[in-house]
């Protein structure tokens, strides 16, 4: 677990600095293909309790503990492509015109 406290506090700090420069549906985007490469090379906790049996059997699968890895970047990537294509790009006027919307259907 302390794996992955130890990136919360630089993850605070860069999203503090760049989420008004890319916007929310980049920086999320880019935070997903960020995770996606470096769950893969660094590897977490939580990849070693959750994600075992997947990479178990994708190695098995496979024959090849990379390239079973390799299908966490490319499943990381294709959910980052599927953020930029289907996430609307909000900005803060509509993110309250979304909120007094919302209030209106309560």
């Amino acid at each position: 677990m302390f794996t992955i406290n130890v990136f919360y506090p630089f993850d605070a700090l860069v999203g503090g600095l760049f989420i008004d420069r890319l916007g929310r549906k980049t920086f999320m985007a880019s935070g997903l293909f960020i995770q996606a490469i470096m769950g893969t090379i660094v590897g977490a906790t939580i990849d070693t309790q959750v994600l075992k049996p997947v990479l178990f059997a994708l190695t098995k699968s496979t024959g090849d503990p990379l390239r079973a890895r390799g299908y966490f970047i490319i499943i990381g990537i294709l959910g980052g492509i599927l953020i930029l294509l289907y996430i609307p790009n909000m900005t803060h006027e509509s993110v309250d015109t979304f909120d007094a919307e919302f209030r209106q259907m309560l």
